[in-house]
């Protein structure tokens, strides 16, 4: 394994070079050394600081090299997204992301907005991964009026979990759906607080409880809200993007979601970081305190 390269590639993420990582990158992608390329191509992926280009031009480069393993053992693993919106931009992103923590994934795109067609009309599939994005459009068509009512709010409620468990039954592997988050454009009186009625803030905090409680059903949750919180909050939510192609999010915001989804799944795969806790010096346990 050539050191050098690495070295220049730890120096150039204190320095938050993007070029610099991108030259680096090329450069070893042109050797016949695959363990270097792939411990670079990890050190890229996994550098947090990125603009969505960085991250388009590291797949590109890993595209260029024909997409070779990035881990020594590797995984394949067969992945469905449904989603109400346009999330074709996710994908490219999440087999990047997913690459780097050793899993080799296929993935396939739902047809536009067909999430309830596959709940309750579609064939039962072996996929190792369905995931689900629904966006605040979704959950607008389900809680129109904003205050809503409390009876819109638990009608909702009920439909989500419908949907869910419907869903789940017609699939043989892990079910994770992204949670619901604040958009980039909220509604007229969407934080107003009135008698009986519910602000839009609580509508999301209950939709997502409500999708938590279903884990004891197999079905997992990927934390979207604190995803673009990460990425810019409301910049990398859907607000020209949700104009252009419905799409939910901004490029930011994709990047952002599919590390999330990525780090999340592989833990469901078994392929998720390892690390050892050592104490050379006994100050975390034998002297705790002092």
């Amino acid at each position: 394994m050539q050191i050098q390269p690495l070295i220049d590639l730890l120096a150039a993420i204190r320095e938050r070079d993007e070029n610099s990582l991108i030259r680096i990158a090329r450069g070893v992608s042109n050797s016949d050394d695959r363990a270097s390329f792939a411990a670079l191509m990890r050190q890229c992926i996994f550098y947090s600081d990125g603009s969505p280009l960085f991250y388009r031009r590291i797949r590109n480069i890993w595209d260029g090299a024909g997409m070779p393993a990035l881990k020594s053992v590797s995984v394949s693993k067969t992945v469905q997204i449904l989603s109400d919106c346009t999330v074709d931009a996710l994908v490219p992103q999440l087999e990047l992301f997913l690459a780097a923590y050793g899993v080799s994934a296929s993935i396939e795109l739902g047809e536009f907005d067909s999430v309830e067609f596959e709940a309750h009309a579609g064939k039962h599939r072996e996929i190792d991964l369905t995931l689900v994005v629904l966006s605040e459009r979704w959950l607008h068509k389900m809680v129109a009026a904003f205050p809503a009512s409390q009876q819109d709010l638990d009608a909702a409620k009920t439909a989500l979990t419908a949907l869910a468990k419907a869903l789940a039954s017609r699939r043989s592997g892990i079910m994770a759906f992204t949670t619901f988050y604040s958009g980039a454009w909220p509604q007229v009186a969407s934080s107003a607080h009135v008698d009986g009625k519910v602000s839009m803030s609580r509508i999301v905090a209950e939709m997502n409880a409500t999708l938590s409680t279903l884990v004891s059903e197999g079905i997992y949750c990927i934390d979207t809200q604190q995803a673009l919180h990460l990425a810019g909050g409301a910049k990398a939510a859907g607000a020209v993007s949700a104009i252009r192609m419905r799409a939910p999010f901004e490029d930011a915001g994709f990047v952002a979601l599919a590390r999330e989804i990525a780090s999340a799944v592989a833990h469901q795969f078994g392929r998720g970081h390892r690390a050892l806790l050592t104490d050379w010096d006994n100050t975390i346990w034998g002297r705790r305190g002092r």
